[in-house]
């Protein structure tokens, strides 16, 4: 019996080698520049939380100002309906209880969570990504409001970042294009 053996050119061989390292470094730029854009994004995207966060803080600190506390819960509704992107607000006065929310069946409720009890407590604010999976990507920003140097309560707020994936999705493609 024979062996079958393949023998292939110098020539092919070395197409075969050019062509796998240009496909190596198409694929290794493509991680690149997507992990590039998605950074970029998410981080424009914890700003946006940051500013809507302190804006809606403002707002309240505002109203507490011209003692109005009953229109907190207008100031939520405003930026819940302007704002497409914002999933949930609540507001949390100093004893840790829920005095506006954008969910009406929240407010009285007293809240144990650790973020909200830092910002209350220690002004300490905290913004961080959740996320169950990749359908209900978010961010969450608490921030403490200051009347001088007492904390007055903490305002909560849930922002969707659900735009990224298709950003991400639709980077793939052009590049699986390219």
């Amino acid at each position: 019996m024979k062996k079958l053996g393949l023998h292939f050119s110098i020539r092919f061989k070395m197409i075969l080698i050019v062509a796998g390292l240009l496909f190596l470094s198409l694929v290794g730029s493509a991680y690149l520049i997507r992990s590039l854009v998605f950074q970029n994004i998410l981080d424009q995207k914890i700003t946006t939380a940051e500013i809507l966060t302190e804006s809606v803080a403002h707002d309240i600190k505002y109203v507490y100002q011209i003692q109005r506390s009953e229109n907190i819960n207008q100031i939520i509704e405003k930026f819940v309906t302007y704002y497409r992107i914002i999933r949930h607000i609540s507001y949390y006065n100093s004893e840790f209880l829920n005095v506006a929310d954008s969910v009406p069946e929240n407010i009285g409720r007293r809240t144990h969570d650790n973020e909200v009890v830092a910002a209350v407590s220690f002004a300490k604010p905290s913004i961080r990504i959740t996320s169950s999976d990749w359908n209900n990507v978010g961010i969450r920003s608490i921030t403490p409001i200051l009347q001088g140097s007492k904390v007055m309560g903490a305002v909560e707020m849930e922002i969707s970042i659900q735009d990224v994936q298709m950003t991400l999705s639709a980077i793939d493609r052009r590049v699986g294009t390219i």
